[in-house]
């Protein structure tokens, strides 16, 4: 395989990429950089992918920076950009340390890309970096990350990156989910509900069922920000214990959450202890399996954990039980034979 092959199918991961498919092109790129050390560039893609794969295990925002930071450094310092080094940054753009550093690359990125504006994928790459840059600037206002001096300069910065991407949705006819992420950013931004409403709304009617889920996370990440003016660490903090509270509660082992999360179960721990956080899928998925709404992991802890007595537990399934029909009825009766069995043949072989 070539390099522009390698790079080309690395590229194709893009914003569905998953862990597998991270891992094995992880492979294929540092066997590439073991025999050519001195090539940045496919370094930097490495580093992209090892980027990826550390959002599915660890979900860890400093440690996805100290991945993009070489990848930043190389491209501050050069003036020599390819169109492959363009589509690098507009990944990692985003772990610029500050504001300033942010816009210069980003002004830098889109001057460059002129250089290219013949290739297949460069209005898409100026509408990604558009849209990252919307991102980066809802965080600047609600998130106290660094941002424009002032409010108005916020505004004219968030104003004029999500209307050039509205416009490359509209002039190059991209998938109308693209344009629907913006309009619910564009609704964050200017507190619209309007917008916001209408946006999901698009993506639902699309099917893009994932997408929604996970604009619906931001949607509710923001507004809890904007209702409860939390720092960053109080977030954690909370959502941890209430992960920790539901996780007990519904006698779930710290491995099991930790499948679902597709994280080690040493990660688990450090979220539980508010030490992290994790991405808006995960989000998604515990709340699907814990049956609550995903803004609860963010509202003050109000889960009482089970304190072990038989007697409330038998109330509380007898409670349950009364709420089945009788073939649902039938069946738990079955289901807990079984069960019964396989605990008892476990604790026996534990035993000898």
């Amino acid at each position: 395989m070539t390099k522009t092959e390698l790079m080309e199918e690395a590229f194709r991961l893009g914003g569905n990429h998953n862990l597998k498919a991270c891992k094995a092109m992880e492979t294929k790129l540092q066997r590439y950089v073991e025999k050519h050390p001195d090539d940045l560039q496919v370094r930097d893609v490495l580093l992209m992918v090892k980027m990826y794969i550390d959002e599915h295990e660890f979900s860890d925002p400093e440690t996805s920076r100290k991945f993009a930071a070489p990848i930043i450094e190389r491209l501050s310092g050069t003036d020599k950009w390819e169109f492959c080094d363009i589509r690098v940054l507009a990944t990692v753009v985003d772990f610029a340390d500050t504001y300033s550093q942010f816009q210069t690359l980003v002004e830098m990125a889109l001057e460059r890309l002129e250089e290219y504006s013949y290739e297949e994928k460069y209005s898409a790459l100026k509408r990604v970096i558009h849209m990252n840059s919307t991102y980066r600037l809802l965080k600047a206002r609600y998130f106290k990350t660094t941002g424009p001096d002032s409010p108005e300069d916020l505004e004219k910065e968030f104003s004029k990156h999500v209307n050039a991407a509205l416009t490359l949705c509209d002039e190059f006819k991209f998938p109308i989910h693209r344009k629907a992420v913006l309009v619910v950013r564009k609704g964050l931004f200017y507190k619209d509900d309007v917008l916001i409403d209408e946006g999901l709304n698009l993506l639902k009617e699309a099917g893009e069922h994932d997408l929604y889920k996970m604009m619906q996370g931001e949607v509710r990440e923001f507004e809890f920000y904007v209702d409860n003016i939390l720092d960053e660490d109080q977030v954690k903090i909370i959502f941890g214990r209430n992960l920790r509270k539901l996780r007990n509660y519904y006698g779930m082992s710290i491995k099991y959450v930790a499948k679902i999360m597709n994280i080690y179960p040493a990660s688990v721990g450090v979220i539980e202890r508010g030490k992290n956080g994790t991405r808006i899928h995960n989000l998604f998925n515990l709340s699907k399996i814990f049956g609550v709404p995903a803004d609860s992991f963010f509202s003050p802890p109000e889960i009482e954990e089970h304190d072990g007595n038989k007697e409330s537990l038998i109330e509380e399934a007898t409670d349950l039980i009364k709420s089945f029909s009788v073939s649902e009825l039938k069946f738990i009766i079955a289901t807990c034979k079984d069960l019964r069995i396989l605990v008892s043949n476990k604790i026996n072989s534990k035993e000898n």
